[in-house]
């Protein structure tokens, strides 16, 4: 894959979502951006950021006022814990937009560019999935906002976390490609040619890390801030079906609101379990190539770097222990339930 090429597919994951942050005044602005560029960009985002203080203010203040009446404070939580996690995102990209912007540049690095043929279909693949889980997002954004809060889709729809978990994912199905490829050393100059892909091999998964950690810092806070509303969202729509059992159009409503909360969180969850995943598999990778044939020095590197691959990588949230997992969308709907039953319980 050619240089220009290998920039319009990583711009493919992107480009949409960035356009979105700049127009919201969240992103970084060009270096030879005009004075009049830069008011205007700080005007859009102090004009949306006053927005989401306002809503948030009132959400504040109404279940201040009704701090007695716990079936008031459950209708107006869910929106609170909505807008809640909208401010942390927006806050969260705005303050760091020069290290969002460095982790483009540096997925457009050299490093990252396929290969091979079979690397380049894989690439463009991933592409073409970032693409349609950023479709699927925004329309679940949409759907929420139409149900209930237009700030939701404002914030939510540029779902460009996805497209950097995509992106991640595909570097390490490539790598997992070229250790299977590694082929058999027939001859001293196949051993020096292994050894040499070897070490290419190691500095690449480097890399990866490096754009994992970069990956990390761009989802971490927002995403777990988002987890934990998500939760707060779930027991308060649990009360609200359970309290207006018998209004059909109500529970509709809630219920739909709650699968696109769900889905939402799902596919986050998703996508960082894919990048786990395909970590897990390139011990599985260099093992499948054809080692037995290798010198002792190349098999040697060989079980180093399955021994590194022994531990894959994870998208951590704040606490540490805890990583974006299926496992981890399930314990969340677990909790939410077991917190909506014992609020059930107290309350009655």
């Amino acid at each position: 894959m050619n240089r220009a090429e290998h920039r319009e597919i990583t711009e493919s994951f992107y480009k949409y979502q960035v356009r979105y942050f700049e127009i919201l005044g969240l992103w970084q602005l060009r270096l030879d951006a005009t004075k009049r560029q830069q008011m205007l960009h700080l005007l859009r985002y102090l004009i949306f950021l006053g927005i989401v203080s306002v809503m948030l203010l009132f959400f504040a203040i109404h279940v201040l006022a009704n701090i007695d009446q716990l079936t008031v404070i459950m209708q107006v939580f869910f929106m609170f814990a909505t807008e809640m996690s909208c401010m942390v995102k927006l806050l969260s990209i705005r303050l760091r937009r020069r290290e969002h912007a460095h982790l483009l540049d540096e997925m457009h690095s050299s490093v990252y560019r396929p290969k091979t043929a079979e690397e380049t279909l894989a690439f463009k693949a991933a592409a073409q999935m970032a693409v349609n889980m950023r479709n699927y997002y925004g329309a679940m954004s949409i759907l929420a906002a139409a149900l209930l809060l237009v700030m939701q889709w404002f914030v939510d729809s540029s779902a460009l976390p996805l497209a950097l978990l995509n992106f991640l994912r595909a570097q390490l199905v490539m790598l997992s490609m070229r250790l299977e490829n590694l082929g058999a050393a027939l001859t001293p100059l196949d051993d020096h040619r292994i050894a040499r892909e070897l070490r290419e091999c190691c500095v690449y998964y480097a890399r990866i890390e490096r754009l994992r950690d970069m990956v990390d810092g761009f989802i971490k806070i927002p995403g777990s801030v988002q987890l934990f509303c998500t939760i707060l969202v779930l027991v308060s729509n649990f009360y609200e079906m359970s309290t207006h059992a018998g209004e059909t159009a109500f529970i509709m409503k809630i219920v739909t609101y709650q699968f696109a909360m769900l889905l939402q969180i799902f596919i986050v969850c998703y996508a960082a379990n894919e990048v786990t995943y395909q970590s897990s598999l390139l011990g599985h990778a260099l093992y499948n190539s054809e080692w037995t044939t290798w010198n002792k020095d190349n098999r040697k590197m060989c079980l180093l770097m399955m021994l590194r691959f022994d531990d894959p990588l994870w998208v951590r949230t704040i606490n540490h222990t805890q990583s974006f997992s299926l496992p981890t969308f399930s314990s969340i709907v677990n909790c939410s339930y077991s917190y909506f039953a014992l609020l059930k319980r107290v309350n009655s």
